[in-house]
């Protein structure tokens, strides 16, 4: 029996693999949008993830490892099952994901990004998601009471808000609080007020806005500022 030359073995293995491609779209309420949505920076876009055929079938049984991108240098990519506040640019694709799978985008700076998934065994294997519009969101912070006695709590309210002035709900980042007195005590998370804990992670039940306190233990005028440790020039102070 002839042997196949390896040259061509090699272009038939090719044409194999590429008749398998990735498609990425966004999704709302588990259906692909037609046009893409603007969102709010801070907020997740989810986006649908499937290995396709030729006949644009998902490819339930495909396996390998992908790259996430975006045009978002400060954007969070989130798979499924990691820590939010960790961006994880690669995903194992598994047949336990039935060839596709939802993942959320988090981006942090205004303007239209793209999404480009990429095949890391095979680069050919690749796609772009349409442009999503993402707009600027500000964080607000407001003391409860303008005096205090040193060792006293003052509760502080943290809110990140969209352009018109509205409360961001979907807001997801992780804020980072200092104040200007070294022996303050933050307390971000209301473990202990023993505790300080400068650092916070919004999630869905906090709908945008956050309440915590600080006990100041230095005598003077101090400020309390909140940054988003995404993009440390969204920033306020009181």
């Amino acid at each position: 029996i002839d042997r196949i030359p390896p040259d061509l073995a090699c272009r038939k293995s090719n044409r194999v693999r590429l008749r398998h491609q990735i498609t990425v779209a966004q999704v709302e309420d588990g259906r692909v949008l037609a046009r893409a949505r603007t969102a709010s920076a801070g907020e997740p876009v989810l986006y649908t993830v499937a290995a396709r055929d030729a006949a644009g079938n998902v490819v339930a049984g495909y396996a390998n490892k992908l790259r996430i991108e975006t045009t978002d240098r400060n954007g969070k990519v989130n798979p499924p099952s990691f820590y939010p506040e960790i961006s994880v640019p690669e995903y194992l694709f598994t047949r336990q994901n039935g060839g596709e799978f939802t993942l959320p985008i988090i981006f942090n700076r205004p303007g239209r990004h793209i999404v480009t998934i990429t095949d890391t065994s095979n680069p050919a294997r690749s796609a772009k998601s349409a442009p999503v519009p993402i707009s600027e969101v500000t964080l607000n912070i407001v003391a409860a009471a303008r005096i205090a006695r040193a060792g006293e709590p003052i509760m502080f309210t943290v809110s990140a808000r969209n352009a018109a002035g509205q409360i961001s709900e979907g807001y997801r980042n992780k804020i980072r609080i200092t104040t200007t007195d070294a022996n303050a005590i933050v307390n971000a998370q209301t473990v202990s007020p023993d505790f300080s804990i400068p650092e916070h992670i919004f999630t869905e039940k906090h709908r945008g806005e956050y309440t915590f306190s600080v006990v100041f233990n230095s005598s003077g005028r101090h400020t309390v500022t909140v940054t988003d440790i995404s993009l440390p020039d969204r920033s306020a102070s009181s």
